[in-house]
């Protein structure tokens, strides 16, 4: 037998670490480590996630921001940048 997916609209976004992905359900995180490389220079690490359904995954940017709606419970994934254009198409509204 074969199938196809039901066709759905998500609302979805670009990551960015300036965009307000963190306040969707409260479930972004960000971690800031600083560090003193071995040419003696600070450096900044910012590292970005999403709590999902699966647990918790790292974010880089340009990834997409999935989310969902389904029985009254949000979903939220993070999607590759390919994926996203090869899975998903705007729609108006």
């Amino acid at each position: 037998m074969k199938f196809r997916k039901k066709p759905v609209v998500i609302d979805a976004e670009p990551f960015t670490p300036l965009s307000d992905w963190a306040t969707w359900d409260r479930r972004g995180y960000m971690n800031r480590r600083i560090g003193i490389g071995p040419d003696g220079v600070t450096y900044v690490v910012t590292e970005c996630g999403l709590k999902t359904a699966s647990g918790f995954v790292r974010l880089e940017k340009g990834d997409w921001i999935c989310r969902q709606r389904v029985n009254g419970k949000l979903d939220v994934w993070p999607c590759k940048p390919d994926i996203f254009v090869a899975t998903y198409e705007p729609v108006e509204g």
